[in-house]
């Protein structure tokens, strides 16, 4: 039997990227009770499940006038008995390997119960073998508001049957949920006719993006060999995924990384091979299987399977690797000593620095070898690091250089604290800065969070852009290297962390198109704004030579006559801000001075004068 629903869903398109905004009634293509259609919208108006059914059978849905996000329905799923019960959908006709989609749900937790990391997950079977694959990371969702579970997601498999659902990542708390939209979006096409980010730099320094083994493919690797010519890899070398199990390496993603790079003349940093997190669970037990306590003889076994493990990896990869993190984030600066009181530190003392770095060059004598940190403006952790890095080397340490983290945001750090950094440190003979591991965040603290980014947010970031790779480029002498931590905004950590929310710290946005990040590195001229308007009497006749003034968001004052038309023009004005005020004066006329928001700066300024 096939039945017909009228569901809510519009798309709205905007020059900076594809915001889901708003609701009208749209027809959905009929479908079974089993079998949908894309695109698929449900909002449960019609009273009914919408094609939703549960994954375990013992679930209770209901539409219900209980909650809403909008419109008068939502669904309430309820007797939960594990994390993965839930609503599920078919899906199997409407995913296609190598096909990208905007996935959007609204959860809201039941009143009274727990709140729940919430997420979306698929289930895949082909050829008998049944897999499972995240699409949407958990999100705390609670029982106070409703949250959004979104994200733009391209679907790598075939499959013979494939299933949609929402499950918690522990708990089995009752939840709504409500507008769910899956929409197939156009295929990705990067931008041929703008600038090679590596040539703009090339006289200064190479330019590098942290990356999965994924990125090299399709249009992600056509972005990727364009702009960058060095690479890092994100994950895949640290030890927990190269090294799982004592015994058992798994080299093939890291691998894939260094042979698609080679092949496309990149350079390679390996990332990392000392760090505190993600880290096998074996590494820090003691030869009978227990949590290792600091004695002689732990410290003597970890700092052996130390030895073993950078053996085993440098060795495989050798010159194809130019420079290693060898010990990734150290320094506390919150500890009397500046030391991180990891497990590695608290068996090993500062041992394991020694070991990790005489063990890495020893087995590839040509590699740069890195303390790598973030927060190094902060002056009281440079001054921890810088010491440390004046004794390693004064003991005969080989390590060449430190590794500048610069997760930035809009505030931090200044432009003139990264300029003292790097020329500290490059006061240590022999010492090389590299800037390893840069984004810039759109927000400044925890609990900001945008659906739609204002473009005056964006402009502000390509402004920071700017003033940092200015500071890059004025110490080119002592900078070998700057690595953005990511390729686009379609792939970044910060979507999780330290919250989940909607971020955008990078150079490409979500449709693989440049930002003015890109145009804060590559041309800043891009980041100015073209105000203008027309200055008239109340009858609406022109008044010309009326006197126009504007102050920027940074107090610089401008001025301008209107033509014969009553017409006036500012270019070039800096968007680095939030608001611009302009008055204007004239003989005969006054006008009330209007304050603009940077974002409405394009939409012209009008002024009509009052006797």
């Amino acid at each position: 039997m096939r039945r017909h629903i009228g569901l809510r869903a519009a798309l709205i398109v905007l020059s900076l990227g594809t915001t889901l905004l708003g609701f009208g009634h749209t027809p959905l293509r009929s479908f079974d009770d089993d079998s949908v259609q894309a695109n698929i919208a449900t909002g449960f108006e019609t009273g009914t499940t919408e094609g939703w059914l549960t994954v375990a059978g013992v679930e209770t849905l209901t539409v219900t006038t209980d909650e809403k996000r909008s419109g008068n329905f939502s669904l309430r799923i309820s007797n939960r008995q594990q994390t993965f019960h839930g609503p599920r959908m078919n899906v199997a006709n409407d995913f296609a390997n190598g096909s990208r989609y905007r996935v959007s749900v609204w959860a809201r937790i039941v009143a009274g119960q727990a709140a729940s990391n919430l997420r979306m997950t698929l289930q895949r079977t082909l050829a008998g073998t049944t897999t499972y694959h995240n699409v949407v990371p958990a999100v705390t969702v609670k029982d106070d508001g409703w949250t959004n579970l979104t994200t733009i997601y391209t679907y790598p498999f075939e499959h013979d049957t494939l299933r949609l659902y929402i499950e918690s990542a522990a708990g089995t708390s009752s939840f709504y949920i409500d507008d769910f939209e899956l929409t197939l979006l156009p295929p990705l096409q990067i931008q041929n006719d703008i600038p090679n980010l590596r040539q703009v730099l090339e006289p200064h320094f190479n330019i590098g993006a942290a990356i999965s083994p994924a990125k090299f493919q399709g249009v992600h690797g056509q972005l990727l060999t364009k702009h960058f010519n060095s690479v890092t890899a994100e994950n895949v070398m640290k030890w927990g995924p190269i090294h799982p199990s004592e015994n058992t390496y798994d080299f093939a993603p890291a691998d894939a990384i260094v042979n698609n790079a080679v092949a496309n003349g990149m350079q390679v940093r390996g990332h990392a091979l000392v760090w505190h997190e993600q880290n096998p669970s074996w590494l820090f037990l003691d030869a009978n299987g227990n949590p290792m306590t600091p004695t002689p003889q732990n410290k003597a076994l970890l700092l052996q399977r130390l030895d073993s493990h950078i053996r085993t990896v440098v060795g495989r990869y050798g010159a194809n690797i130019y420079a290693w993190d060898v010990v990734n984030e150290v320094i506390d600066p919150n500890e009397p000593d500046g030391f991180r009181k990891t497990q590695w530190f608290q068996i090993c003392g500062t041992d394991y620095i020694d070991k990790a770095f005489q063990v890495a060059r020893e087995v590839s004598p040509s590699a740069k070898l890195f303390i790598n940190d973030y927060d190094t403006t902060n002056p009281t952790k440079r001054t921890f690091l810088f010491n440390l890095i004046q004794n390693l080397r004064s003991r005969g340490i080989p390590v060449d250089g430190i590794g500048h983290q610069m997760h930035n945001n809009p505030n931090y750090p200044t432009k003139a604290s990264i300029i003292d950094s790097i020329n500290l440190f490059a006061t240590i003979p022999g010492i090389d800065n590299q800037i390893t591991e840069m984004d810039v965040s759109i927000y400044t603290n925890s609990s900001q969070s945008f659906t739609t980014i204002p473009n005056s947010v964006l402009l502000r970031q390509g402004y920071r852009y700017r003033d940092h790779f200015d500071a890059y480029r004025s110490l080119a002498d002592k900078i070998s290297s700057v690595t953005l931590w990511g390729l686009a905004d379609d792939a970044t950590w910060l979507s999780t962390f330290p919250v989940n929310r909607l971020e955008a710290p990078l150079l490409f946005d979500q449709e693989l198109q440049a930002k003015p990040a890109y145009w804060g590195i590559v041309d800043p001229t891009r980041l100015q704004v073209t105000i203008s308007g027309r200055v008239t009497t109340p009858s609406g006749l022109a008044i010309r030579n009326a006197t126009v003034n504007i102050v920027d968001p940074l107090g610089n004052r401008r001025t301008v006559t209107t033509s014969s038309f009553g017409t006036y023009t500012f270019t070039g004005i800096e968007a680095n801000g939030t608001s611009y005020i302009i008055s204007v004066s004239s003989k005969r006329y006054r006008f009330a001075p209007k304050t603009i928001p940077v974002e409405d700066a394009m939409t012209g300024v009008d002024f009509t004068g009052l006797e």
